[in-house]
């Protein structure tokens, strides 16, 4: 799924364990350069070793960070830090891209905390 944040989109995969209530999750940077015949957003990732732009989504492409959230009778949510250092503007980013994938896994499953 692609989530916005100041109008810039980011890739985020959801891998979702419903038996165990626990989602696994990366998040990634992307650039939208076109839109499709068929209105379709076309992106392109960044790399992580040069931070040039490439079509191809795969290990090359950075991570802005990972997650991990299960319920355990209330929600223990985790995130992991891909670099080791973040500009404050990456922070504000990431602050508001997790509140938009904790409010997509919390409605989804429908439990309380």
């Amino acid at each position: 799924m692609i989530l916005y944040v100041f109008n810039e989109p980011y890739k985020v995969d959801i891998n979702r364990d419903l038996r165990l209530v626990q989602y696994k999750g990366d998040v990634y940077p992307t650039y939208l350069i076109s839109v499709d015949s068929e209105g379709r957003n076309q992106y392109q990732y960044y790399s992580k070793h040069t931070g040039d732009l490439t079509e191809t989504f795969g290990d090359d492409c950075r991570k802005l960070f990972s997650f991990v959230a299960q319920w355990r009778g209330l929600w223990d949510f985790r995130i992991y830090f891909k670099d080791e250092e973040y500009w404050a503007e990456e922070i504000d980013v990431m602050n508001h891209l997790w509140k938009q994938i904790e409010n997509i896994i919390k409605n989804e499953t429908e439990l309380d905390d």
